[in-house]
């Protein structure tokens, strides 16, 4: 039933997804909190998904319209809702049943916060299998102090609706990061962001899902941060800029290296070293290029990574490479460096995806190919901290081994 005055709207933009539709529905429909309504829009689809929106029309406000990509359908969306907080959903994507529930009632309590986010899990979408675990939330950030907002999907958010008469609706001439872009206005407009501990989503990964266009995106991504960054001004360091900025080309760089394109994962390197030389020193550059070389883990398709000494020796060629076309000199003395940042990044790419042996092997590394040093931007304690994680990660593995030959 249609409420005249709901609390909260849950926009559901659909294209061609006849299979995962009615459980991203299902969901909505089936929150704790009951003032809710859902509003389904169908962007052009041309499989059997209006099929599957008629056995709805009765519960949901079903909207068709032309193609106009996942912004333009999220603001039809908006423009039909009348909620007082509003929530989006991706049609592969289910909201857990206290989603609703749990983030209006910050927003009621709490009138100065204007939005707040949840955790989620990543779900396989064909065998319902948990993938990863972000139902602990993403930690707050100041307001005052933080060029950006913590990063979350869009499904874990909930809007008060003024906001978006503040800073306008989804950006449509962006093709991905539309999202990204809205928290990024809100917060450079003073929004207040909350976060709810609970996890309020489960995101369906479909195998395969992850090799998106990276350049492509990547273009997206320098548009969205440069206006972002202009919007913030003094408030966005030198530091953040050469951060951020440098951080997309460097993933492009990975996504090229996976592929076997050696020339174009070289320019991508020379295009992030623009920003600062000495960018391939510090372990924090790297870590997006391996990040992006390494999507497949844990993921059904693959491991990730299959030789780590292989593809850290290709990034080190690359490197040196770049480094000299840049500088237009050798750069034997900065390589030691480089080669311990990217050491102690394949390190902790390791650690944090469950291969422990494999991240002291090469924080081993890191500290032999900088001759004892810590690499830049490690402090000691860290380092520290992360041996005895290691530690008690290898003991609990080596028990489990023992336990189960016993």
């Amino acid at each position: 039933m249609k409420q005249d005055n709901p609390l909260v709207s849950v926009i559901i933009p659909v294209y061609n997804d006849e299979k995962n539709v009615a459980a991203a529905i299902e969901s909505a429909l089936s929150q704790t909190l009951e003032d809710v309504e859902v509003i389904v829009v169908d962007d052009g689809s041309t499989d059997s998904t209006p099929a599957v929106l008629s056995q709805y029309r009765d519960r949901v406000n079903c909207i068709r319209q032309e193609n106009r990509g996942l912004p333009g359908a999220r603001n039809t969306g908006i423009r039909a809702s009348r909620g007082k907080y509003l929530c989006f959903l991706d049609s592969d994507d289910v909201l857990l049943p206290r989603k609703a529930e749990l983030q209006s009632a910050v927003m009621e309590t709490e009138p100065d916060v204007g939005l707040t986010y949840g955790g989620w899990l990543d779900v396989n979408i064909e065998t319902g299998e948990t993938l990863r675990d972000f139902s602990y939330a993403r930690p707050e950030h100041d307001l005052a102090r933080d060029a950006y907002p913590p990063h979350f999907p869009v499904f874990s958010a909930m809007l008060r609706r003024e906001w978006f008469d503040e800073v306008g609706l989804f950006d449509e001439r962006l093709k991905a990061l539309e999202d990204s872009d809205m928290w990024w206005r809100l917060w450079s407009a003073g929004c207040v962001f909350r976060r709810v501990k609970e996890p309020v989503a489960r995101r369906g990964v479909r195998p395969g899902s992850m090799s998106q266009n990276i350049p492509e995106h990547s273009e997206c991504a320098l548009f969205a941060n440069r206006l972002h960054l202009f919007r913030m001004g003094p408030r966005a360091s030198r530091k953040e800029r050469i951060r951020r900025l440098a951080a997309i080309w460097m993933k492009r760089a990975g996504y090229h290296i996976s592929r076997g394109e050696r020339d174009l994962a070289l320019e991508s390197l020379m295009s992030a070293l623009r920003y600062d030389l000495n960018l391939f020193s510090a372990p924090i550059h790297w870590v997006p290029l391996i990040r992006q070389m390494d999507l497949k883990y844990p993921m059904a398709m693959g491991n990730g990574i299959e030789s780590f000494a292989a593809a850290w020796r290709q990034l080190i060629s690359l490197a040196e490479e770049a480094l000299r076309k840049k500088r237009g000199k050798e750069t034997t003395p900065e390589l030691a460096a480089v080669k311990a940042a990217s050491a102690y990044t394949m390190s902790r790419q390791a650690f944090s995806t469950g291969r422990p042996f494999t991240a002291i092997r090469w924080l081993f590394k890191a500290l032999i190919s900088g001759r004892g040093r810590v690499p830049a931007g490690v402090d000691a304690d860290t380092l520290r901290r992360l041996f005895r994680q290691m530690r008690t990660r290898v003991t609990t593995k080596v028990r489990r081994i023992i336990g189960a030959k016993a």
